[in-house]
């Protein structure tokens, strides 16, 4: 493929030349995106346990779910942890979960 750009943006996937940084390219500004989101959202007093679980599911999973479908590489193991750290410290506050 010969284009004179670093990367090529589509249907909001960032392809690059080398596909080796594939993931990286991708998945790097979705996860501070998604944390700079979780550290807003924790600023907000009101929010129940059940708004802050729909927040979750309307917001963060969708967008992680899409460029699962879209990028054919795999996720190292630890970024999972570190999205379940960030999304389960927003959804019980900081505390031990209560169920």
């Amino acid at each position: 493929l010969q284009w004179e750009a670093d990367s090529l943006k589509y249907l909001g996937v960032t392809l690059p030349k080398n596909l080796l940084n594939l993931s990286h390219i991708n998945y790097g500004p979705l996860s501070s995106k998604v944390k700079t989101d979780i550290h807003r959202w924790n600023l907000i007093p009101f929010l129940s346990l059940s708004s802050r679980i729909n927040m979750v599911k309307m917001n963060i999973l969708p967008r992680l779910l899409y460029l699962f479908r879209t990028l054919p590489v795999k996720v190292k193991e630890n970024q999972f942890r570190e999205w379940d750290k960030w999304i389960s410290h927003f959804i019980w506050q900081g505390k031990k979960p209560r169920i």
